[in-house]
């Protein structure tokens, strides 16, 4: 029986009807989406200033005041491409994860419906795998306000999005929290204030700990006291100080408008678990960083150069026998605003 070779088109609607892998830093800051008919990703934004209207007699002549000024940045997303093979050894044999509780290990699973399991498998697989590529982009350019490309197939580039130096804070002996005299809760109002106040900047709603700095501002006396203080259900702030269990749970409110998260999710790398965040960090940031993910054209002529966020393909390989599965894709999360955010490191481990 000749197993059916799906068009792109078909591939595309399983793929994007799979629904996404739980993305924190992807659906905090990245809601648009733009993509290019060429490899390269542009972006920039235009610099303006506060400047007040001057004031003329009534007959005078008026006064230019226009003074904007666009700077650009050009780059070359690295490009992703998981690929997997439907051989027919995987196609007859029977194996875990296909079927369903009436037919164990999918004995009662006819080839081409067997086959058509491990293609959506595969396509599952492929699309989190992507999604976290994703995750990892998102969540290192809204940190570090930069990202480093890098992998064993792509030379290492570092993508600088422009967010000032001193938008990264590292806490030194004695100033760290926990430390005697040092009071999370003037660190946090100091920080909100840099924030909303810098050049590109914007009202904070969101402050995002990790699990090392979040205990540490949870055990401190002053926070533990404005609760005693506060009026519970109310705009005044409002805190979980029981166990933490989930990767990403908002603990509470630091007023009306600013939430407060923990956070600890991983990903892995030949099985290497590493945290997207550092637990000893936390994060201030405001909506106004305008994330946007950005994707360039799929260099594939069979996608005839067209701006899709990913390109799934399938091709018959002759020698060994197999159907190929492929994802294309070349992302890049762009922060439109980067100074919206600041990271800090707040305790030593």
């Amino acid at each position: 029986m000749e197993q059916n070779l799906y068009t792109s088109t078909a591939l595309m609607g399983t793929y994007y009807a799979l629904g996404e892998v739980p993305n924190f830093w992807l659906t905090l800051a990245f809601g648009a989406t733009i993509t290019f008919e060429e490899e390269y990703v542009d972006f920039g934004k235009v610099a303006e200033g506060r400047e007040l209207a001057p004031l003329v007699m009534p007959m005078a002549e008026g006064r230019p005041i226009y003074d904007a000024a666009e700077t650009r940045a050009r780059v070359k997303p690295a490009y992703v491409k998981p690929r997997d093979p439907v051989s027919p050894a995987s196609v007859i044999r029977s194996r875990p994860g296909l079927g369903d509780l009436a037919a164990p290990y999918n004995a009662k699973m006819s080839p081409q419906q067997r086959f058509d399991a491990l293609v959506v498998n595969i396509q599952r697989q492929h699309r989190e795998a992507i999604d976290r590529r994703e995750e990892w982009m998102a969540a290192n350019a809204i940190l570090n306000g930069s990202v480093t490309l890098g992998d064993a197939a792509y030379p290492e580039r570092v993508v600088d999005f422009g967010r000032s130096s001193d938008h990264t804070v590292v806490l030194g002996s004695g100033s760290r929290w926990g430390d005697a005299n040092v009071e999370p809760l003037d660190d946090l109002e100091a920080w909100i204030m840099q924030v909303e106040g810098a050049k590109f900047g914007g009202p904070v709603t969101d402050i995002v700990m990790g699990t090392a700095a979040a205990k540490v501002f949870r055990q401190n006396d002053r926070v533990k006291e404005l609760l005693k203080t506060d009026i519970r259900n109310t705009s005044g702030t409002s805190l979980n100080l029981g166990v933490l269990t989930k990767r990403v749970q908002m603990f509470g409110m630091l007023n009306a408008n600013v939430r407060l998260w923990v956070y600890s999710d991983y990903y892995t790398i030949n099985g290497v678990v590493t945290p997207f965040m550092d637990p000893r960090d936390i994060l201030v940031f405001s909506p106004n960083v305008e994330g946007v993910r950005c994707y360039g054209a799929i260099l594939d002529l069979d996608a005839n150069l067209q701006a899709v966020p990913v390109f799934p393909k399938m091709w018959k390989s002759n020698d060994p026998s197999a159907l190929m599965v492929m994802h294309q894709s070349a992302p890049l999360m762009v922060p439109v605003n980067p100074n919206s955010t600041l990271r800090a490191r707040v305790v030593a481990n």
